[in-house]
């Protein structure tokens, strides 16, 4: 695998070719042992770590969940170096890899560390591919598209989009629909509305496939399809356009399900994440007051959430609604400095 380091300056088609999965062999049995054999009990137990990490993110985010989730794949690789177990048992503990490190490549692109998310990516990547689950490496190449499109590198960004889609060909109409609806932020990036808008479209069509779905893509709905949708809406209303305060405004109910979230629901991490996409969307509106009530509400989820890019987008919207201040804003203003302190 590529470095760190490599990886942070890695783009185009370096990152694409890293990317193709090229040379990866299937799932292979393995019988020489310095530990045992892998028993049913440990397999299970595996497979629970990499659901316990999604539901970490889901709920809190990185930090130091992190941290725990790369202990969980440093054990995995471990497992796969010194234990015996059969070509079924390989296909499990490579998937369940893929996961843990889908998960973690999530985590620390969150966390604004490119250069471990794209090793993170990486490896799920290959784990995916060894695995034989294309849905899962779809999965992974879209987030890396995201990533790309979060660093400005937007042919990459499209480009990865792109082979996400090929990838997801004979997936679930579920994950299908998450792989557009994530390259949909691509073409928003970009700047190309009619595709932003189609990838919408195209997306919520195909969540109309009632087909069975992996269980790391249970989260999939209406809701999330809407809210990454908004995201690209918010993106393309960044500079003055003829069009910008329709996007705006089409935005507005797309992020609203996801950011208004009960506080008891598991999905905390986008909830506030939705939140501030949605106040960035009203301040974008010159709606400062509206603004200033997203933050208050995507606030109250901080002290159990952490999220860097999240905070660097408050951070943003701070700066607009400084520029705008009445008592509402001012108050808003003054409970952001604190957290962002």
């Amino acid at each position: 695998m590529p470095t760190r380091r490599t990886l942070l300056a890695a783009s185009g088609a370096v990152l694409l070719h890293a990317a193709t999965g090229e040379g990866i062999t299937g799932p292979i049995a393995r019988q020489a042992s310095e530990h045992g054999r892998l028993t049913p009990d440990l397999l299970d137990a595996v497979e629970h770590a990499a659901t316990t990490a999604r539901h970490l993110d889901e709920r809190h985010g990185g930090g130091a969940a992190l941290t725990w989730v790369g202990d969980q794949i440093t054990t995995l690789l471990h497992l796969l170096d010194t234990t015996s177990y059969d070509l079924h048992q390989a296909r499990r503990l490579h998937t369940a890899l893929a996961q843990l490190a889908q998960t973690a490549g999530f985590m620390a692109h969150d966390d604004a560390h490119d250069g471990p998310a794209r090793r993170w990516y990486l490896i799920a990547h290959r784990a995916a591919h060894a695995a034989q689950d294309h849905a899962l490496a779809a999965s992974v190449l879209a987030l890396m598209s995201n990533q790309a499109t979060a660093r400005g590198d937007h042919p990459t960004a499209l480009a990865l989009a792109q082979a996400a889609d090929r990838a997801a060909r004979t997936a679930p109409g579920l994950v299908r629909a998450l792989v557009r609806a994530r390259g949909g932020l691509a073409h928003a990036a970009a700047g190309d509305t009619h595709a932003a808008l189609t990838a919408h479209e195209q997306a919520h069509a195909l969540l109309e496939a009632d087909e069975p779905a992996p269980d790391w893509a249970d989260y999939v709905d209406d809701v999330e399809i809407d809210a990454i949708a908004g995201r690209g809406l918010v993106a393309l209303g960044r500079t003055h356009r003829p069009d910008t305060a329709t996007l705006l405004a089409r935005a507005v109910p797309l992020l609203s399900p996801r950011a208004y979230t009960d506080d008891h629901d598991v999905h905390q991490r986008s909830a506030l994440c939705h939140g501030a996409w949605l106040g960035l969307a009203h301040a974008r509106a010159s709606e400062p007051e509206q603004a200033a009530e997203e933050v208050r509400r995507a606030l109250r989820r901080l002290p159990e959430v952490h999220s860097t890019r999240t905070l660097g987008l408050l951070a943003a919207l701070r700066t607009q609604l400084v520029a705008t201040p009445t008592p509402q804003v001012n108050k808003a203003v003054q409970e952001l400095d604190r957290h962002l302190a």
